[in-house]
C-alpha cells in the first residue's frame, strides 16, 4: 500500500500507473512476474503535486522555475531512507509520466533521465530535473490534455546498470508493420549513447531463431547469439503484455536486463506485404549503401545515379587516390557499393599524381569553381527550366 507520508514505494509494489506513472507500473508488473527488471523505488506523483503547492506554483509553472524549487523535507527524508539500501551506489533517476507509454502517446525521449547520480544533493537535483521536464515546451506541446491540472509525473530511482552493451528492440517492424520479425539496435556501453544520438547503432534482424546484422556502424556491441536472446526476451514481454512492444535493454555481466517496455505506437493499420524482387548479385564483395540510400531506389533515381561510377573513376585518377573507383550497383532494388582496387599497372604513378594534385590544390580550386562559376550557371538553367510549359 502506498502511503503519502513517505512519498516512496518499492518498485515491486508500484503497480498503479495513476500513482507511479506508466513506465514504473509496467516495470513493476514485469519484475513481479519474473522478468529481469532491476530493483528500484518510485517517488509517487503526489510528491510533485505537494512540492508545487508548497512552493506556491501554478499548474503551468515554467520549467526553469520548477527546476529550482525546494524539495519538501518529508519527500527528502522518505527518498533518503529508500535509497539507503544501495549503500551509496550510483543511481539512475528516471521520469515516469502517467500519460506516457500508452498505445497512442509514447512521450519517447521527452522526459528527463539522469544517470550516475551519487549523493543526496545530486539525487534531489536529479528529481527536480525530472519534475521540470514535465513542464518543458516539448512535453506541453505533446500533451493531449491538461484540464488546467499540473502534469502527473512520478520519479523512478534504480541502481545504475553498468552495461557493456545496450539498445532497443521492436517486436514488429515500425516501418513496414511486419509482425514476424524482431528488430534489435545495439551500441556499446550505456543505452543513453543511442537515445541521445551520440552513437549510431548496429541493427540486427531476427526471424525465428535466425539473426543477421542488417546495418553496422562499427559498434560491434553484440553478436548473433545476444541479438537472438534479446529477441527472445522481447517476444516474451510482447506475449505477457499483449501487443507489439518497444523495449529498452542492457547487457551487464553477461546477463540481459530489461529497462523499459511500451507499446509500439507507429504500426501501420494494414501490414505491408513484401513483394518478391529478383536479384542477380555480381561477383565481388558488396555492401549496402544504407547511409545515402536507406530505401529502395526508384527507376528515376536509378537513371539519375547511373553516372556515379565513371565520375568517381575520373575523380580518383585526377586526385591520385589509391583505388580505381567506387562502384555502385542496383541489387534487388537496393543500392550496393564496392571499392574497386587499382590495376597493377596503374599503381606506380598514383603517388606522384596525388602529390601533384595536392600541390596544385585541385580540390580547393574545384570548390572555388563551384561558387564562382558552376553554382550560378546551374541556377540560371533551373530558372529557365521552370519557365518551360511541361504540356
Amino acid at each position: 500500500m502506498i502511503t503519502t507520508t513517505s512519498y516512496v514505494v518499492n518498485l515491486r509494489e508500484a503497480v498503479d500507473p495513476r500513482q507511479v506513472g506508466r513506465k514504473a507500473a509496467t516495470l513493476a508488473r514485469l519484475r513481479r512476474d519474473g522478468f529481469p527488471v532491476p530493483d528500484g523505488v518510485v517517488l509517487i506523483c503526489e510528491a510533485l503535486d505537494d512540492a508545487l503547492a508548497e512552493a506556491g506554483l501554478p499548474a503551468d509553472a515554467p520549467a526553469d522555475t520548477v527546476a529550482t524549487i525546494e524539495v519538501p523535507p518529508a519527500i527528502t527524508s522518505g527518498l533518503r531512507a529508500a535509497v539507503r539500501r544501495w549503500h551509496g551506489a550510483p543511481l539512475a533517476v528516471r521520469s515516469s509520466g502517467v500519460e506516457e507509454d500508452l498505445a497512442a502517446t509514447s512521450y519517447a525521449g521527452l522526459y528527463a533521465t539522469v544517470l550516475d547520480v551519487t549523493g543526496e544533493s545530486r539525487l534531489l537535483e536529479a528529481v527536480r530535473q525530472c519534475w521540470a521536464s514535465a513542464f518543458s515546451e516539448p512535453v506541453t506541446s505533446y500533451r493531449t490534455k491538461s484540464d488546467g491540472q499540473s502534469p502527473r509525473l512520478a520519479v523512478l530511482v534504480q541502481p545504475m546498470v553498468h552495461a557493456t552493451a545496450a539498445g532497443v528492440a521492436f517486436t514488429a517492424d515500425p516501418v513496414t508493420g511486419e509482425r514476424g520479425v524482431v528488430l534489435v539496435e545495439a551500441v556499446r556501453g550505456l543505452g543513453e549513447r543511442l537515445v541521445s544520438g551520440a552513437a549510431a547503432p548496429d541493427e540486427w534482424v531476427i526471424h525465428g531463431d535466425s539473426a543477421y546484422r542488417r546495418t553496422t556502424t562499427g559498434e560491434d556491441a553484440i553478436d548473433a547469439a545476444v541479438a537472438t536472446a534479446v529477441a527472445t526476451l522481447a517476444r516474451r514481454v510482447e506475449q505477457h503484455l499483449g501487443g507489439a512492444q518497444d523495449l529498452e535493454w542492457a547487457l551487464a555481466d553477461g546477463e540481459l536486463v530489461l529497462l523499459q517496455a511500451r507499446p509500439v505506437t507507429t504500426l501501420p493499420q494494414q501490414q505491408v506485404r513484401p513483394v518478391p524482387v529478383a536479384a542477380d548479385p555480381p561477383p565481388g564483395y558488396w555492401t549496402r549503401e544504407a547511409s545515402h540510400a536507406p530505401a529502395p531506389v526508384t527507376p528515376f533515381t536509378r537513371v539519375v545515379a547511373s553516372w556515379r561510377t565513371p565520375i568517381y573513376r575520373n575523380m580518383c585518377a585526377q586526385l591520385g587516390l589509391l583505388f580505381d573507383t567506387i562502384d555502385f550497383r542496383d541489387i534487388g532494388g537496393w543500392q550496393y557499393i564496392r571499392v574497386v582496387p587499382l590495376d597493377a599497372n596503374d599503381r606506380p604513378g598514383r603517388i606522384g599524381t596525388c602529390v601533384a594534385a595536392m600541390r596544385a590544390d585541385i580540390c580547393g580550386r574545384t570548390v572555388g569553381r563551384w561558387y564562382e562559376e558552376w553554382q550560378g550557371e546551374f541556377a540560371r538553367r533551373i530558372a529557365n527550366m521552370r519557365d518551360v510549359d511541361l504540356a
